[in-house]
């Protein structure tokens, strides 16, 4: 329960807005998938679980491609290919 409410008094405390908030199941859930996220980092950048993606960069005017943006996602090995933020990628 004080874990609920510590998730809840963050909320006040990043809004600013108003002196209270409702614990939302959905915050819980984004704040420990956070944490997961951020302890196991740490291992994948060890054993090579990040991968390097080009994207190319298209001048469409010319129809060429003009250069490349060199992406970072990660296979997670419990939510699978993830881009730099977080977001689940499918690859």
């Amino acid at each position: 329960m004080l874990d609920l409410a510590r998730v809840a008094e963050k909320k006040v405390r990043e809004s600013r807005k108003s002196d209270f908030a409702f614990y939302n199941p959905e915050q819980w859930e984004t704040g420990k998938r956070i944490a997961d996220i951020i302890n196991y980092l740490p291992v994948a950048l060890q054993s090579g679980d990040d991968r390097v993606w080009y994207q190319p960069q298209v001048n469409y005017d010319k129809g060429k491609i003009i250069g490349a943006e060199a992406l970072c996602h990660w296979d997670h090995n419990k939510l699978g290919w993830m881009n730099p933020e977080g977001v689940y990628c499918h690859a």
